[in-house]
């Protein structure tokens, strides 16, 4: 599975499994982790993770915000 913004992670020393989204526009950063054991497994999570990319992208494509604006409503989505 690879999607641009979405990379695997595994942590022996945490014990986490699981998915990051980082997206970064003009300096500004967003990044989120999804958990395999949260979301029941490593397919959910990426789904979860994609769904959570997509609400981001649409945000930050939107050209009635402001950048700022776009990004600081991107950050507040859960």
């Amino acid at each position: 599975m690879y999607t641009k913004n979405i990379t695997r992670f595994t942590y022996a020393t945490t014990d986490f499994q699981g998915w990051r989204v980082s997206v970064q526009r003009h300096g500004n950063l967003i990044t989120k982790y999804f958990s395999d054991l949260k979301h029941g497994s490593e397919e959910a999570a990426f789904e979860k993770a994609k769904e959570y990319l997509d609400k981001v992208l649409n945000i930050l494509n939107d050209n009635v915000l402001t950048l700022p604006e776009r990004v600081e409503r991107a950050r507040m989505i859960s």
